[in-house]
């Protein structure tokens, strides 16, 4: 059985903005019950008549991946329709090559939707070059011409990190390199993925690539991958309360709001703080079909079960599980939660952001946007005050502006926290300024307002993402 290498994302499941490509802005939109793309001019780029959209997520890359029923399909940003809607599952999209099954078998895409080579019983994802592939109940490694670098031999195996995969054979793991050689590294009961120089194996050791077993863990429940930063999230058991102690941290607003265990509502954007790892996760190739249509696997998710902490390369917990909740990081800083409130610590683990506030949200554009006593304000990144808390609704800045409703009045701020026109009750809600434009709701319909208050698509959907490059 597979086990998959996936790559998440800061702020767990979306991140507002996300850059993929210097692309024409898209922005998915729904009207009669049917979704779609438009452009910033108001132009129908993906048509409107689709259960559901994907656009920019890890999993579809800059492609825009629609499901029609129970199947989905693929355009490209230009509104060019590359597959119809055939594919059963999905794999994610890895140096520009998808995996597809329509029927029994899976084949191979390119980003045009050109059919490349297939017939696999199962498929991964293309890293260093090569994909994961399955035939006769047995994984093998295959190259972008189709070609078997690594003979189908194993009973499972995890896509390549760092020019290393883990492969099965029998009941011990062990990796080869990218040209299918066995590298020395086996005998192990459990293998993870090369990270910044370094694997977890048999559970709870560290291991270099050299084979030497550096650090002997604490019995985590989860260990992911190491980032940038040289910390890597590890999970342990949360303790038995109620999953309300998660989802009722966040807010929002009819769809709109700063997601937590999740996505940020259907606005399509929203800072995750909550069940979701920016690294590495392993999981069996049977859970990361897009059975649901969600825009990433299931695998990329922490078990919602656990409480993470981070621990830096000699295997020190440099963030503590211990907290109430711990997020993601975002930069260098990561949002905690303790005894009840939030401030942020950074890579060292030392508190940058005292825990003195209702709600928090990352960083964005210089400035993060707080809750105290109902109300929303912004700190800067010294954790000064730069707008005093006096909105009932705030969104991300974005080149120097932001989002919010006063009194029940929308309008655009600037960073001093002066409207740039004047707020509008027809402004009902408001969503992130992202390519110039911000969705707003008048009634029971969504539009798109500029920078300036003007309404440059007027309100006529059911509902609406922000924009994305």
């Amino acid at each position: 059985m597979l086990k998959k290498l996936l790559v998440g994302l800061i702020g767990c499941m979306l991140i507002a903005p996300t850059v993929w490509a210097a692309t024409t802005p898209l922005a998915v939109v729904a009207k009669d019950g049917k979704k779609g793309c438009i452009d910033t001019q108001g132009k129908v780029v993906v048509p409107l008549a689709y259960k559901n959209v994907a656009l920019n997520t890890p999993v579809t890359g800059d492609l825009v991946v629609v499901q029609q029923g129970s199947k989905y399909g693929v355009y490209n940003r230009a509104g060019q329709e590359l597959v119809k809607p055939v594919l059963e599952k999905m794999a994610p999209l890895g140096e520009n090559i998808f995996g597809g099954k329509e029927g029994k078998t899976w084949d191979f895409y390119d980003s045009q939707g050109k059919k490349l080579f297939g017939g696999y019983e199962e498929v991964g994802t293309f890293v260093d070059g090569l994909a994961p592939v399955k035939q006769g109940g047995l994984w093998g490694f295959a190259d972008k011409t189709g070609k078997m670098v690594a003979n189908y031999q194993y009973k499972e195996v995890h896509n390549f990190s760092e020019g290393r995969a883990a492969v099965k054979r029998g009941s011990y793991w062990g990796y080869i390199d990218t040209t299918g050689k066995e590298i020395g590294l086996a005998n192990m009961r459990k293998a993870g993925d090369f990270s910044q120089g370094l694997a977890v194996v048999d559970g709870s050791w560290l291991m270099n690539t050299a084979g030497k077993r550096i650090k002997k863990l604490r019995d985590y429940s989860y260990v992911g991958s190491f980032g940038p930063n040289g910390l890597a999230p590890v999970g342990v058991r949360y303790r038995s309360a109620s999953m309300l102690d998660y989802l009722s941290i966040g807010w929002g607003w009819d769809g709109w709001g700063w997601g937590i265990d999740g996505p940020g509502g259907w606005g399509g954007w929203g800072w995750g703080v909550g069940g979701t790892f920016g690294g590495h996760h392993h999981h069996h190739h049977d859970d990361w079909g897009w059975g649901g249509f969600v825009a990433m696997s299931p695998g990329m998710l922490m078990p919602r079960n656990l409480k993470r902490g981070y621990i830096n390369k000699d295997g020190r917990e440099v963030v503590s599980t211990a907290y109430d909740y711990v997020g993601e990081f975002v930069g260098d800083l990561a949002l905690v939660r303790s005894e009840g409130r939030w401030g942020m610590v950074n890579s060292l683990g030392e508190t940058v952001i005292p825990y003195v506030y209702d709600k928090l949200t990352p960083f964005s554009d210089g400035m993060a946007a707080f809750e105290f006593d109902n109300k929303w304000g912004y700190i800067d990144e010294a954790n000064d005050l730069a707008i005093t808390n006096r909105f009932t609704m705030a969104t991300p800045f974005s080149q120097g502006l932001a989002a919010v409703i006063e009194q029940g009045k929308g309008g655009i701020i600037d960073k001093t926290g002066k409207f740039v026109f004047p707020p509008l009750a027809k402004y009902e809600e408001l969503g992130p300024l992202q390519a110039g434009l911000a969705p707003f709701k008048n009634g029971s319909k969504w539009g798109y307002i500029n920078a300036q208050g003007t309404i440059a698509i007027p309100a006529q959907y059911e509902e609406a993402r922000a924009f994305q490059n």
